[in-house]
């Protein structure tokens, strides 16, 4: 039992008025069944949780412990904090002023969205703690306000996935989210960002050339159609390169820890989309062999930054991330890595081929200068059946044609 309930709880039973009632239902309301209360990643008894002495990575920069420790703190309060909210404006025709028990993915893909902006207007090394009066920054929280009309609400989202298929309070899985992402983003000029999605556990360089050069107001029907447009832009636009994967058949495969830490190593890193069974989570770095998370299964009241003069942005911010084993995680996954350039484009492609897909004879995926028009080579083989999860339903189909954006591939191992 989560520890704030807990004290409710003692508190009712000795206190037993209507105002305690409350306190102890507003409690049990915010936590979801079986969630555990936030505590510091760092904390712990066992000596598999004492980190002194060794490295913790966060989104490609390493803290060394325990002289980092105070970076190390900003560093994780700097991310943005998307978690589930309440009181907020109905969805749609639904009665849903709530997204707690269903939202978890569609925040996950709110927060490697919010971190790509982050990284695209401010920077990496930019610290909330010591800037957070910064107009940027309100601006890009702004966009993830739980209203219908911005940009990346809640409500853009699940509106959104209604169109591929999905219906309001339905569960997304980390493919599904990231095509719903991408279409939003045609509608966003401000910041300009593409989002590519790499099918069939494969990256194509041509592919996200082409989307980095591309008109915004071509690219939905580039999305629909895959007809090029004849006229391109002469410089890249920023991009956000999102791999969907399963690195396992119901657990994760050992034998990718080593190459899914190297992604948290690499400067691109915007994290990954994940979870663990029945719980989507935020993954941003690993310590030892642990992976680090935000969780957003903690429902708070949402805000507005245009209502009040002195905006309290700490419901944004996590003090307390998670942290739970590398083997723990859903084997259904999204790699995510924000590319402001070309250059950092071509240094993520270089950093992966010797980083994560040398030296296995099974890789998480490939990377081709084309795609491909055949399956021979590829080290993966697809399964045509549906096979659900209770917490990933989608994302666990593998569908025979290679253009669903429900395809997964089952890597062998």
């Amino acid at each position: 039992m989560p520890g704030k309930i807990q004290a409710c709880v003692h508190l009712v039973m000795y206190h037993p008025t209507k105002d305690t009632i409350d306190i102890l239902f507003e409690a049990c309301l915010t936590y979801e069944p079986g969630q555990m209360e936030p505590i510091d990643f760092l904390e712990g008894n066992s000596k598999s949780n004492d980190f002194s002495g060794s490295v913790v990575w966060i989104l490609g920069k390493d803290h060394f412990l325990p002289k980092c420790i105070d970076d190390l703190h900003k560093d994780i309060s700097s991310r943005l904090w998307l978690s589930y909210r309440k009181g907020f404006q109905t969805i749609g025709n639904t009665n849903f002023t709530s997204d707690k028990g269903w939202g978890c993915m569609l925040r996950c893909g709110q927060m490697i969205l919010a971190e790509s902006l982050i990284r695209l207007h401010l920077g990496r090394d930019w610290l909330c703690s010591e800037d957070k009066e910064n107009i940027i920054y309100k601006k890009i929280l702004k966009l993830f306000e739980d209203k219908r009309s911005c940009t990346y609400s809640i409500h853009q989202i699940a509106l959104m996935g209604v169109c591929k298929g999905k219906t309001v309070g339905q569960w997304f899985g980390p493919n599904t989210i990231g095509h719903v992402l991408r279409q939003l983003s045609t509608f966003d000029s401000w910041n300009d960002l593409r989002i590519h999605v790499a099918m069939d556990t494969c990256l194509t360089k041509s592919d996200v050339e082409n989307v980095a050069t591309m008109q915004l107001e071509d690219l939905q029907n580039f999305y629909d159609t895959g007809k090029h447009p004849s006229n391109r832009l002469a410089s890249w636009r920023p991009v956000l390169v999102i791999i969907p994967l399963r690195v396992g058949l119901c657990t994760v495969n050992p034998i990718y820890v080593e190459y899914l830490k190297a992604c948290f190593e690499c400067e691109q890193s915007v994290g990954i989309i994940g979870g663990k069974p029945n719980q989507a989570l935020y993954f941003i770095g690993y310590a030892g062999e642990e992976v680090v998370f935000l969780d957003p299964h903690v429902c708070q009241p949402c805000t507005f930054t245009d209502e009040m003069e002195d905006f309290d942005d700490s419901s944004y911010h996590c003090t307390a991330p998670g942290r739970i084993p590398f083997l723990s995680m859903d084997p259904s996954l999204a790699l995510c890595f924000f590319c402001k350039d070309e250059r950092e484009f071509k240094a993520l492609c270089v950093f992966l081929e010797e980083r994560v897909l040398k030296d296995i004879s099974s890789p998480l995926f490939e990377i081709t200068q084309h795609r491909l028009h055949t399956r021979e080579n590829i080290s993966c083989r697809t399964v045509s059946a549906k096979s659900y999860s209770k917490s990933q339903g989608d994302e666990q189909m593998v569908c025979s044609s290679p253009s669903s954006e429900e395809e997964y591939e089952l890597i062998e191992g």
